[in-house]
Parts: structure tokens; C-alpha cells; sequence
């Protein structure tokens, strides 16, 4: 069986953290702790972080399995993993921080002043914050590319031109595009005046106390990066594959640990002194707003999926994928309750089953003990 590691995350942090047993977590823990050693052995994958949040804060984080089959360097909650799409959860933060600063406006048509949309059939003025957080904007390109490390990086104005179109009329279909989120990177760029990469570590990151997280990879976090694994695409013989660059880094390219990912979920919650959700960076009304769907985009807010209520409470949610990596996150935050896993395996069994064993669980302690 793979190694598991059971040490709780307990390093000094830069905001206040409590990791502490509370009773759902309590009930939780050796069962998801059982549950996941199986699932990593059943489905081959290397290692998986985990984090629980209860009461508005982080109660539990814990590494499962290795980071890194080599040399057997085990996970712990400070390991670093890609987040694929999840990064788009945490852009549109820094999109809709701008937007309560009034430098950005929700609802008027995006204007660049490096790149502009290629001439088409359909109306760019459609073209929206709102539509792109949505995907409603009708942009091109569902996913993110990546590049091998060391090859020369297009501009992201070379990136835009060569894969993103306004290809239906904006606000008349809902269809991912990380096309969407690459345009809206620049747009943050040029309203920040900054890197996008700086701007987010300086709007959103830091502030939350997400100190390890970074979007794009850089060799200098490789000490605490784990090692991809593919399935599809690895080394035949170890399955072991490899970090990329990328260019539409908003939508595809978080580094982010167990730890971090727990402090942005617990952001979305009255915390346990009474912190407000958005805990500064962003408005609590804010928060409201971009969990709203609409007729046209019914299972998607701003930046986050939204499934129905779980016993009448609202859930977000995000998954995300990337060539040897995989992770999912879910939070309830009017409960102040939330899970996220994080997997070093493009492999979906360990991370989703653990996701829907809280599921599971939750749903069963929130219904009326005469229904259980």
C-alpha cells in the first residue's frame, strides 16, 4: 500500500489558520483517511492532499501517498500541485476585485489596448467581464495548451491570435472556452498594469495567505512541486510526465497546495471570529453575485459551477485537469463547510471519490435524524 502520511499541517502561516478537530471533521477523517490509501492503490495513482474546512476555517490537512515516485518524497499539505481549471475560479477573484475597485465595468464592452478580437459576423461589443467569467461571450478555444518547458513562450497576443475567435453572438450560448479566460487575463494585465502573475499574487494571493501559490510553473518551486503522472501520455514504464509553461495562465496554470486552496475556500465563509466572506478582497455582495446562474447559463456563476443545492444550501464547485494532474474542490458556504483534493495523476478516481465521500456524508448529516 502507498505511504500515507498522517502529520496535520501545523507551520507558522501568514494569517490566522485553525486547524482544529471539529464534529463533522472528527466523524469524517478516518473514514476519508481509510478511503483515499484504497482509492490510490486501486486506481495506481502516486499521492493526493486533502483539506477539510468547518465553522468558516480549515480544519483538517493531510497528504496521502508520494509526490514523486523516485525518490518517494511523501505528499503533505504544503505540496504543490497544478489546479487546471480551478485557476479559473481564482481569476475571476482578481477580475471581480477590479470590478468592485470601479477599474473594471461587469457589464460594458471589453476594450483592449494590445490585442483586439479578429473581424467576424458577430457583434465584439457583446463581449463582457460577465460573458467571459460565464462563458457565455461565445470566445473559442475550450482548453489550454501548454508548452515544453524551455521552448520559446508566445506573447499572449501571439496566443490570442492564433487561437481565439468570437465564434456564436455573445450572450447566446453557454460553452466553456478557456479562449475566454486567456482574453480576460490580458485585460487584467492592462487594467493592473502589471503581469498578470504579479497582479493576482498582489490582489488575491497574498492577501488570502495563499503565499505558495503562483500561477504558472518556475523551476525555483520544483523542491516543492510534485511530479506529474500521466495514464495517456507519461513514460511508458513509470507513467511519469512532465511540468508545462503556458501562456493563458489564468484558466489553466495555478500551482497551489492542499493548504492555500483550504484558506480560499474558507474565504467564501463567515470565518470563526466572525470574518466576512471575501475576507477583504472581495465584497460579500460580490461573493452573492457570482454564484448566481442564469437561463442561460444554469449550472455556471462567475468563475465557479454551481450544481443544485445540497439539502437547500447553495454549493460551488470547480474541477480541473491538466496532463498528470487532476483536483476538485466543493464549499458550502453558508454552512462555512468545503473540501478540496489535489492529485498528481490525471487519473479522476482518488480525487473524485474522496470529493464524493464528503459528499455523501454531508448530505446524510444534514438531513433529519428521523430520514437517516
Amino acid at each position: 500500500m502507498l505511504m500515507l502520511s498522517l502529520a496535520l499541517c501545523a507551520a507558522a502561516l501568514p494569517v490566522p489558520l485553525q486547524e482544529r478537530p471539529t464534529p463533522f471533521t472528527d466523524a469524517l477523517e478516518p473514514k476519508l483517511a481509510e478511503l483515499v490509501a484504497h482509492l490510490l492503490e486501486e486506481h495506481g495513482e502516486p499521492g493526493l492532499a486533502l483539506v477539510l474546512v468547518e465553522g468558516g476555517a480549515p480544519t483538517l490537512c493531510r497528504g496521502f501517498g508520494v509526490a514523486d515516485r523516485e525518490s518517494g518524497r511523501a505528499v503533505d499539505g504544503d505540496t504543490l500541485f497544478n489546479v487546471g481549471s480551478i485557476s479559473k475560479s481564482v481569476t475571476a477573484w482578481g477580475a471581480m476585485r477590479l470590478v468592485d475597485a470601479d477599474e473594471l465595468a461587469l457589464d460594458a464592452p471589453v476594450e483592449l489596448e494590445r490585442w483586439k478580437l479578429p473581424e467576424s459576423e458577430h457583434a465584439a461589443s457583446g463581449v463582457t467581464v460577465r460573458r467571459l467569467l460565464q462563458h457565455t461571450a461565445g470566445i473559442s478555444q475550450p482548453s489550454i495548451g501548454g508548452y515544453d518547458l524551455g521552448e520559446p513562450l508566445p506573447s499572449i497576443e501571439d496566443e490570442l491570435t492564433r487561437f481565439v475567435r468570437l465564434e456564436r453572438e455573445p450572450g447566446t450560448r453557454h460553452e466553456y472556452s478557456g479562449g475566454a479566460y486567456t482574453l480576460l487575463q490580458l485585460l487584467v494585465e492592462e487594467t493592473a498594469e502589471k503581469p498578470f502573475a504579479a497582479a493576482m499574487r498582489d490582489s488575491v494571493l497574498v492577501p488570502l495567505g495563499m503565499t505558495s501559490s503562483r500561477f504558472g510553473y518556475d523551476p525555483a518551486i520544483a523542491d516543492k512541486a510534485a511530479t506529474p503522472y500521466s495514464t495517456r501520455a507519461g513514460d511508458p514504464q513509470t507513467g511519469r510526465w512532465r511540468h508545462r509553461a503556458f501562456v493563458g495562465v489564468a484558466g489553466a496554470a495555478l500551482y497551489t497546495s492542499a493548504r492555500d486552496l483550504g484558506r480560499f475556500l474558507a474565504a467564501h465563509c463567515t470565518g470563526p471570529d466572525g470574518e466576512a466572506p471575501g475576507r477583504g478582497v472581495l465584497e460579500p455582495d460580490t461573493l452573492r453575485a457570482m454564484a448566481q446562474t442564469s437561463e442561460l447559463s444554469p449550472r455556471y456563476g462567475l468563475g465557479y459551477g454551481v450544481p443544485p443545492p445540497a439539502e437547500g444550501h447553495l454549493v460551488l464547485m470547480h474541477s480541473g485537469s491538466n496532463i498528470g494532474w487532476r483536483a476538485l474542490y466543493m464549499v458550502l458556504p453558508d454552512l462555512g463547510i468545503g473540501i478540496a483534493a489535489l492529485t498528481n495523476s490525471d487519473g479522476h478516481g482518488a480525487v473524485d471519490g474522496a470529493v464524493k465521500a464528503f459528499r455523501d456524508a454531508l448530505l446524510e448529516s444534514l438531513r433529519p435524524a428521523s430520514e437517516r
